[in-house]
């Protein structure tokens, strides 16, 4: 995933402060160890700082060791969101990755969160997202959201059957080394649209913690801030399933953030209002920790 993890903070012991500009790794986990026992959180980078979203800042501490400060929320299971600078959420070229302004980090999941970051590609209006050359690009506003949730769909998968491109039943082709997505080069694999992520989802999602739930789970899953989706290979369709603003769990079908045809792209939608009962039979649903 996106996340970084840390491993646990050393014996405390109170650095010497220098004039240097960057901290020593060492000196800034001994120096915040006596309120590491307070204070329940992950420091996952100490050079960049983690602007948290929704979040009050009551009950913060700043500690400064040569020059650097980091600010730290107090309580337990707080959510880390990770700000990025530069960012580009608007590269027309669909298979480019993204980079968002904001990923998860650590932490609990909100629906604060997952809304922050689904609503930061504002998907009626950018421009990535447009129909264009008989394409539309459903499963790339899903890719995206994915991205920036710490939990990547893939791009590329393996086939079982060399050549049949249709396959899509293969095990992931994540990034590379240097953190390209896969997409080229691979003569057993395939590209995903919306079809085959759909048909691979089915095969392969809970071997990559992708878990299917009944419509009404979808929902509250959710609404507890965990990214979950609708696929159909038959209407060859994927949507990002978001928290209904009232936080009510299940009423007229999943509530939907989605990009597609003109007609489909919205940013806030019941499914059943939208489609009908009828579509509803021909989607499977999942979620992701």
């Amino acid at each position: 995933t996106v996340a970084e993890m840390q491993s646990p903070l050393e014996t405390p012991q109170v650095p010497q402060v220098s004039s240097q500009p960057q901290p020593n790794p060492a000196e800034f986990s001994a120096a915040i160890q006596g309120s590491r026992r307070a204070f329940d959180t992950h420091l996952s980078n100490y050079r960049d700082y983690h602007k948290p979203l929704n979040i009050s800042l009551k009950d913060t501490f700043s500690i400064k060791i040569k020059g650097y400060t980091h600010t730290v929320q107090k309580g337990e299971g707080n959510t880390r969101i990770k700000e990025l600078n530069p960012y580009n959420m608007t590269d027309t070229v669909a298979w480019h990755s993204v980079t968002p302004q904001y990923i998860y980090l650590s932490g609990k999941r909100t629906a604060e969160a997952y809304n922050q970051l689904i609503d930061q590609f504002d998907v009626e209006h950018n421009p990535r997202y447009v129909p264009r050359d008989d394409q539309t690009f459903c499963n790339i506003f899903v890719w995206d959201v994915s991205v920036a949730m710490g939990v990547e769909l893939p791009r590329w998968v393996e086939v079982n059957q060399v050549g049949d491109v249709e396959d899509a039943t293969g095990k992931a082709l994540g990034r590379t080394p240097a953190g390209h997505v896969i997409a080229e080069g691979v003569e057993t694999a395939t590209e995903l649209n919306a079809a085959r992520l759909a048909k691979w989802l089915n095969a392969q999602g809970e071997n990559y913690g992708w878990r299917e739930v009944t419509p009404q789970e979808a929902q509250q899953r959710a609404n507890q801030g965990y990214m979950t989706l609708s696929a159909s290979v038959e209407i060859k369709h994927i949507q990002v399933i978001r928290p209904t603003p009232d936080g009510r769990d299940y009423g007229e079908g999943v509530y939907l953030a989605q990009a597609g045809s003109s007609y489909a792209t919205s940013n806030g939608v019941y499914f059943l209002e939208k489609y009908g009962q009828d579509e509803y039979h021909k989607y499977k649903f999942y979620t992701h920790d």
